[in-house]
């Protein structure tokens, strides 16, 4: 399986509300994390986005 990682980046960023619902994102080996303006949006797309190629899970922390 092969990952356009481009494509899976707009796919999240658009499943999360688009650029101005990003307040920041930051990654580790493992993760990306983004804290979002509007957590209610991202929250009605979770199955969406659960189901991209290349993403495992989707959890929510800190409120």
């Amino acid at each position: 399986m092969s990952i356009n990682y481009e494509q899976l980046a707009d796919d999240i960023v658009r499943l999360v509300g688009g650029t101005g619902n990003v307040r920041s994102v930051t990654h580790c080996m493992t993760r990306v994390r983004f804290v979002l303006n509007d957590f209610a949006v991202a929250n009605g797309n979770k199955e969406e986005i659960e189901k991209l190629d290349g993403v495992l899970d989707v959890v929510y922390a800190g409120g």
